[in-house]
């Protein structure tokens, strides 16, 4: 688990920002082709787009913030600069 943390360190939160600009980009699309309501599996794709969008997006500012915050009480900001 802690080598997967490792990975996402520094790309959460351009996960997180993919996942909801493909909702959107997915959302626009679907209005456009799509006459009449919406496939179910597109809307159950639009919803499991945006809640990792939020996850990630979240958990990666928050991780950041907590980063910042540590370094910050410690007077060293150069570890809170991307790697």
């Amino acid at each position: 688990m802690k080598k997967f943390w490792s990975y996402l360190d520094n790309r959460k939160t351009s996960i997180g920002a993919g996942c909801l600009f493909s909702a959107m980009v997915l959302q626009q699309l679907c209005g456009i082709w799509v006459d009449g309501p919406i496939p179910d599996w597109m809307g159950k794709t639009l919803t499991s787009l945006e809640w990792l969008g939020g996850l990630f997006t979240g958990v990666g500012l928050s991780h950041k913030g907590l980063k910042t915050m540590q370094c910050k009480g410690k007077g060293d900001t150069a570890s809170a600069e991307p790697r």
